[in-house]
């Protein structure tokens, strides 16, 4: 789960309720948002760093079958369609 820019996964705390217990998923706070570390200087919240965090976080997470399913919202529908357009492979969705 991707929220938005300048968002947070609170936005997705009801679904998220829905959904433990019968699918397995990440939901995360993108770097400099939410409750994720904060850091002082605009350049890394580039976009190029969100998509290199959220790489990051897939690679570590990801369904090895490739039965993974990306859901963004917002600017983070963007994020996962670049996501989509290196690992389509790996992804059964967007």
């Amino acid at each position: 789960l991707v929220h938005g820019s300048a968002a947070r996964m609170a936005q997705y705390y009801d679904l998220v309720r829905v959904l433990k217990g019968k699918y397995r998923f990440v939901a995360f706070d993108a770097f400099g948002c939410g409750e994720s570390p904060q850091p002082y200087g605009w350049d890394v919240y580039s976009t190029e760093n969100h998509r290199k965090d959220l790489v990051a976080i897939f690679k570590k997470y990801a369904d090895p079958q490739g039965r993974n399913i990306l859901l963004g919202h917002s600017y983070g529908t963007s994020q996962v369609m670049h996501l989509e357009s290196l690992v389509p492979d790996e992804v059964r969705g967007v």
